[in-house]
């Protein structure tokens, strides 16, 4: 009966998972999943646009299309910097709050996982380059959607390289602090103080600048650096 009552519940996980991820596309033996949460939240987002005129209709899609083929390469970069690796990419999965590359095992190699983490800001500053170099030739009609594509891409790439959860900041500095100490777990919980330090400063910063949206996403931040306190993966590894 207890046997059966385990069984039933991963089902019902795994079912619960089904549901609340939408497959949109397979790259690399790597499937990209949209939350159903940014699934509606971008349904009304279109709802909106269209009260706002065709123009403005064709203007906001083509600029939520420009975000997320950002979001998902810088995804990719980390799942093609894992496979160089022979390491398991489970998903990509998009979310109202960004992506996440679902890797199996990630902290298993400090070197692997500073690679693997610096490839997915590598993509944005790539793209920002070439973005720049297009920007230069002032193509018209498009000119302002490249402006767009650079700005992404440089705010993508130099945020998520904040030493702090869940950036990949957060786990180049892990790793290195694996070097330094030379255990996993002492690393790990030196790096998750320092992120809720790093957001708790930023949350200073917010309040004294009157700073809404770096408040909002400080919170965010310390939020996630708290769950990653208590990951069992890490405590797994070390075992191992």
């Amino acid at each position: 009966m207890v046997g059966y009552m385990m069984s039933l519940k991963k089902y019902s996980k795994q079912l619960y998972a089904k549901l609340n991820l939408i497959q949109i596309f397979k790259l690399w033996g790597v499937p990209t999943k949209l939350h159903i949460s940014f699934t509606i939240a971008v349904i009304l987002l279109f709802i909106y646009f269209g009260t706002l005129g065709f123009i403005q209709f064709i203007y906001q899609t083509i600029m939520i299309m420009i975000l997320m083929f950002c979001l998902i390469s810088h995804e990719y970069g980390h799942a093609l910097a894992a496979k160089r690796y022979d390491i398991t990419t489970h998903d990509i999965v998009i979310t109202p709050v960004g992506g996440v590359a679902r890797i199996v095992n990630l902290f298993a190699n400090p070197k692997q996982e500073i690679v693997i983490a610096i490839a997915g800001p590598l993509v944005n500053i790539i793209y920002f380059c070439i973005g720049m170099l297009l920007y230069a030739f002032e193509i018209p009609y498009v000119h302002y959607f490249v402006y767009y594509f650079c700005l992404i891409n440089i705010i993508m790439g130099v945020f998520n390289l904040i030493p702090a959860y869940p950036m990949d900041g957060g786990r180049v500095l892990r790793a290195i602090l694996t070097y330094v100490t030379k255990d996993k777990i002492i690393s790990h919980k030196i790096s998750i103080m320092i992120s809720q330090f790093i957001s708790v400063c930023f949350i200073i910063l917010g309040f004294m600048y009157n700073l809404i949206n770096v408040i909002i996403i400080a919170v965010l931040l310390l939020v996630l650096a708290q769950a990653e306190k208590h990951d069992k993966t890490i405590y797994r590894i070390k075992k191992l």
